[in-house]
């Protein structure tokens, strides 16, 4: 705190005289919509026009434009390019470039929650500019079969939607696109909570749905966990509370590992700064938070069967104040073990 003794303070203004020093006034936040032109007319659609006008505004201001202005094109250029694929224009090769080009630009432009909300609701007014019927739920389903690998055509076969035909809808129109999204949505439960529920936390999908098994580290089950996590990230675009879960799951994976010996803090501290953004989603949100933690031990236990709530607690709590159960130069733990022991100091502290 400064001290403020023997320094010169200022009167208030008094009521009917003018304040000298007028104070700056507030920031405008600057918007993609205003500073995006609308040049392109093309015969593949709006999604297309979209794609080259915000080609043609980043290749001339990249360098001079603001973080949020950057940021709120990653978020328009990849719906864009995901409607593109839904509708047969690109193939998937090129969606995840432009997805490689979206996590560049959030690891360049800013991480705060506030931050990147407030540059999909940017996003969002320049798609529904170039096309009004799109809806929240229309761009979270277009992300999630692009990342399935799915187009209009495939999943109208797969759902009997009679209003598209293979031959003569090449590409696919948009506005078909969404009637097809809309149907989905209307006939099927897990689409309407994978698409339309985001933000109401007990009807989210759940972690453990998303996440396949297939790593076997030679550090053991934990490290596994986070193996298999890592390989799954790329379906959780869009859904905040799996991507916290994520981080959750990722943390006590590698404080478990940690806590059994034989590997460096910075197994840890490498996690900690790599899942900060993921659960920094449900700060201040208790309920998600602990919907989340849940999700991350139901994980958990199915690669250590031994683990418990309770046990995750005592694991995270010691692998982040860098405790292990046994000394340097010991043998190393196994998960199970790990678990064990931790479901121990659980019960005592219980007692």
């Amino acid at each position: 705190m400064r001290c403020l003794v023997g320094s010169r303070i200022k009167p208030l203004p008094q009521p009917g005289i003018a304040n000298p020093q007028k104070l700056p006034p507030p920031q405008r936040i600057p918007r993609l919509f205003d500073v995006l032109n609308k040049n392109n007319r093309t015969e593949l659609g709006p999604f297309e026009d979209l794609n080259r006008d915000l080609a043609n505004y980043i290749e001339q201001n990249f360098e001079t434009s603001d973080p949020m202005i950057k940021m709120a094109y990653g978020y328009a250029r990849r719906v864009a390019m995901t409607g593109m694929y839904f509708q047969g224009i690109v193939g998937k090769n090129v969606v995840d470039h432009v997805q490689d080009i979206f996590v560049g630009l959030q690891k360049m432009s800013g991480q705060t929650i506030d931050f990147q909300r407030e540059a999909a609701n940017q996003a969002t007014e320049v798609l529904k500019s170039y096309v009004p019927r799109l809806k929240r739920e229309h761009e979270k389903a277009l992300l999630h079969f692009a990342r399935e690998a799915t187009t209009a055509v495939e999943l109208a076969d797969e759902y009997g939607f009679m209003d598209i035909d293979e031959l003569e809808d090449d590409p696919v129109s948009i506005d078909k696109c969404l009637d097809l999204i809309d149907h989905v949505i209307g006939v099927d439960t897990s689409a309407q909570l994978l698409f339309c529920s985001a933000d109401k936390p007990n009807s989210q999908p759940r972690l453990i749905d998303f996440v396949e098994k297939i790593s076997s580290s030679k550090l053991g089950a934990f490290a596994s966990m986070c193996d298999d996590i890592k390989a799954a990230s790329h379906q959780f675009v869009g859904k905040e509370l799996l991507f916290a879960a994520a981080g959750y799951a990722t943390i006590l994976g590698r404080c478990g590992v940690f806590v059994g010996g034989g590997v460096h803090p910075k197994i840890i501290e490498d996690a900690c700064v790599q899942t900060k953004v993921l659960i920094a989603d449900v700060a201040g949100n208790q309920e998600a938070i602990n919907i989340c933690k849940r999700q991350a031990v139901d994980l958990a236990s199915t690669y250590v069967p031994k683990l418990t709530p309770e046990a995750a607690d005592v694991i995270v709590e010691m692998g982040l104040k860098f405790e292990r159960f046994v000394k340097e130069g010991e043998e190393r733990l196994s998960p199970d073990e790990v678990a064990l022991r931790a479901r121990r100091i659980a019960r005592d502290k219980a007692a």
